[in-house]
């Protein structure tokens, strides 16, 4: 038994060495390390096999061996090793986890590119899910993510340029002009595009910006798929801007239904990058962490479900109607209104927030009813 925990250990060191390496931009680096990180933890877990009465011990470490063989990107010893604890007698809780891995294991095969050259930066949008078929996936569900990622790069692009948050307006055409969206043929599988950021002449001087948006909006998501709001809130210091790439982040979530994964690759430097965007949207919140004891000290939030009959961007609140007719007055926080609010027009929304009155409310979150 010392000799497995010997292993482990040395499996546990090299990981988190990996990690520091990823974070840092040393993707092969960190590959490699993953991998030999895997070997350790793969023999470990294998030793378990002549013990008896090893679980969970035994189940624990075939999932922590097929975490480690997956981001080492060596899908198959992943399955191997998640087959071999399912194998025995895992716990409930643990047999459910290495399902779930399963899952991320063949999401992690929607976001290979699959003989598809991806020119720098540019990046491959693809969905998995009931909705999605071998080629094809339904109009809405493909349309809505896109334009919410043209939103995203926008504004990331004017975040990055220094630009005070824009309530109002059309996106300036210097913004727009570089950052035109042009997207490839759908390919099979999982329904795969390639999008191009830019027109096909832009200036060398754009491509550093470009490389900087495609960046931030692949450490944002990640983030946020990973559940590290402290640390995206500290990347992304203005509130306003924090709020929307949430809001936005949260609209092009996956449901864990119709769409289960949203995937995103893209090509920085010769290394390939990738998010299996799996948090589903329900799951996101739109507040900060670093407010919610601000929160806990004023009054219960409270949920009001009606139609959004009215939005005024210039007193920055909205009008909701309920089934009994009763109409609240709704303040809605800077950042939100434009590209998360306004899109609801006449549609059913529950809104959560903070009563100011009677039939007036602050609100925290606005979402599709459940």
């Amino acid at each position: 038994m010392s000799e497995i925990i010997v292993q482990h250990n040395k499996a546990m060191d090299l990981a988190e060495i990996a990690f520091l390496e990823k974070r840092n931009g040393n993707y092969e680096k960190a590959i490699d390390l993953f991998a030999e990180a895997f070997i350790y933890e793969r023999d470990a877990a294998l030793r378990t096999q002549m013990l008896s009465g090893s679980e969970p011990s035994r189940s624990i470490l075939f999932k922590s061996a097929a975490s480690l063989a997956m981001k080492s990107e060596n899908l198959r010893e992943a399955e191997r090793m998640v087959a071999l604890g399912l194998a025995g007698d895992p716990p409930e809780q643990i047999a459910e986890e290495l399902r779930d891995l399963f899952e991320q294991i063949n999401f992690e095969r929607h976001l290979a590119l699959k003989g598809i050259t991806l020119d720098e930066n540019d990046i491959q949008l693809s969905l998995s899910g009931k909705d999605v078929g071998y080629g094809v996936a339904r109009v809405e569900e493909f349309t809505k993510r896109l334009l919410i990622f043209e939103k995203l790069v926008y504004r990331t692009a004017e975040r990055i340029k220094g630009t005070p948050f824009r309530e109002t307006g059309e996106v300036k055409d210097i913004i727009k002009n570089d950052f035109e969206q042009y997207i490839s043929v759908p390919r099979a599988a999982s329904f795969a595009v390639t999008v191009k950021l830019g027109k096909p002449t832009k200036q060398l001087s754009i491509v550093d910006l470009t490389n900087d948006v495609v960046k931030e909006i692949f450490s944002g998501i990640s983030l946020i798929n990973s559940n590290e709001h402290e640390l995206l809130s500290e990347k992304i210091a203005n509130e306003d801007y924090y709020k929307n790439f949430v809001a936005l982040t949260r609209q092009m979530a996956p449901d864990g239904e119709r769409v289960k994964l949203v995937g995103l690759t893209t090509m920085h430097q010769g290394n390939i990058q990738k998010v299996a965007f799996t948090k589903k949207n329900f799951d996101i919140s739109l507040t900060p962490s670093n407010d919610i004891k601000k929160i806990e000290l004023m009054n219960q939030p409270v949920e009001i479900t009606g139609r959004l009959g009215f939005a005024s961007v210039d007193n920055s609140e909205i009008r909701l109607i309920t089934d009994k007719n009763d109409r609240y007055k709704v303040i809605v926080p800077k950042g939100l209104m434009a590209d998360v609010v306004k899109p609801y027009w006449e549609e059913v929304v529950t809104v959560v927030g903070f009563k100011r009155s009677a039939k007036k409310i602050e609100m925290l979150d606005i979402k599709k009813p459940d």
